[in-house]
């Protein structure tokens, strides 16, 4: 395969990723999809943006992905039969905690106010409802830092 780009540590750079559309070495009738990044994040950025596949364009499409820092409180909210924790952000978003350190943000407790670096993403939650299995859509951040702001 002779037509891949070339990912580096340089190229894309950190926290970007490489989408691209290739021949198939194995069965010219089909085309595969890589997804390539300089670091982890590069290819969860290239993964979340086929969530969105209408905005994938052409051959081959460089994605970033950026780091958020959010503020916001820790509270425990009702989802239709469920209970989950969530980071109430200023702006009135919630974000599900996700990832190692979410345990710990979590254990600060409720009403504690943070701030959180790290990715947005959004999660699927399979939630039983009467019966039937139901997937809800929830904003989530894959915490890579966190404070507990003061008072």
């Amino acid at each position: 395969m002779t037509d891949v780009t070339r990912v580096t540590e340089e190229y894309p750079g950190e926290n970007k990723g490489v989408l691209e559309i290739l021949n198939n070495p194995w069965n010219e009738e089909k085309a595969m999809l890589l997804v390539e990044g300089s670091d982890e994040w590069g290819v969860k950025a290239g993964g979340v943006k086929l969530i969105d596949f209408k905005k994938v364009k052409g051959a081959s499409m460089l994605i970033s992905s950026n780091m958020e820092l959010i503020q916001g409180e820790i509270k425990q909210v009702s989802f239709v039969s469920a209970k989950m924790w969530v980071i109430q952000a200023s702006d009135g978003d919630m974000y599900m905690p996700i990832g190692n350190k979410s345990q710990d943000l979590i254990k600060l407790g409720e009403g504690t106010k943070v701030k959180v670096k790290g990715y947005i993403t959004r999660t699927e939650i399979i939630i039983p409802e009467a019966g039937e299995s139901n997937t809800y859509t929830q904003k989530a951040i894959n915490i890579i830092s966190y404070e507990k702001k003061g008072e």
